[in-house]
């Protein structure tokens, strides 16, 4: 007897290279061949509300170079027809609780590392948490950033310490967003199953390669400070499908070597 289909909810962004993660799991789960049910919520500060098409379907950007991945992934987020919440309003939990009634899993991929942005990151989560824990979904899989703190910088380079410093000055608003978000999402009252997901870099050329490496401990082998926003979308559809990691906080880059080329010609 085939397995029963499951249900993924999948809450985005409409601006930042995180939200970007969200909306490339959007069109993962909408392509023909996936065996996974789509459920989408667009998140937005009201100083960021999506424009909509004459059909009512937002209308959503991507910072990728691929302009053609720009067309698919407007296409799919349009078709996804995704529930439509502001942070911080009045019935954001009940549209919430709505879109969540009966999934199998959340995969949260909202907001930026921006110093310019809105911090919206913490306030959304407060939202999504208790949504989760009322609809009672046993799995959230929830994209932060590495460096914030307790993922040990897995390589001897220029980056750890240009990350680092831009941590503690400029992105240093972003910082407390994203380590409130992360303890907002953990403290559920051992409700929900949570993986923290701590993306390295996700520049806007990076290609998807279908692959990437896991930093958990200082033991681990290096990872590259490089990854494609589809990859990191890929494992974590996986994680929310079928969960390996438990109450978990996990970094992930790309294969040491595989963007050498590109990170040298940008």
């Amino acid at each position: 007897m085939p397995a029963s289909r499951k249900t993924i909810a999948v809450v985005f962004g409409a601006v930042g290279g995180l939200s970007d993660v969200g909306k490339m799991a959007v069109l993962q789960l909408l392509d023909g061949a996936s065996s996974v049910d789509l459920r989408s919520v667009l998140m937005f500060h009201s100083s960021e509300r999506p424009s909509l098409t004459a059909a009512n379907r937002p209308i959503v950007t991507t910072d990728v170079t691929d302009e053609a991945l720009q067309e698919r992934v407007a296409a799919a987020v349009a078709d996804a027809n995704p529930a439509m919440v502001e942070v911080g309003s009045d019935d954001a939990q009940e549209t919430l609780e709505g879109a969540f009634a009966g999934v199998d899993a959340i995969v949260v991929a909202i907001g930026n590392r921006q110093p310019w942005k809105p911090r919206t990151l913490a306030p959304s989560m407060v939202d999504i948490r208790e949504a989760a824990v009322v609809c009672k979904v046993p799995r959230l899989v929830v994209l932060s950033s590495f460096g914030i703190g307790g993922d040990p910088l897995p390589w001897k380079s220029w980056v750890r310490y240009l990350w680092g410093g831009m941590l503690s000055t400029v992105l240093r608003n972003a910082w407390h967003d994203l380590v409130a978000m992360e303890a907002t999402a953990l403290d559920n009252g051992g409700c929900v199953d949570v993986l923290v997901v701590r993306p390295t870099g996700l520049s806007p050329w990076l290609a998807a390669v279908g692959d990437w490496r896991l930093f958990r401990t200082a033991a681990d082998p290096p990872i590259g400070y490089g990854v494609a926003k589809q990859d990191v979308a890929k494992f974590m559809i996986q994680e929310a499908v079928v969960p390996t990691l438990h109450n978990a906080i996990v970094t992930i880059g790309g294969v040491p070597g595989a963007y050498a080329d590109e990170i040298l010609s940008h």
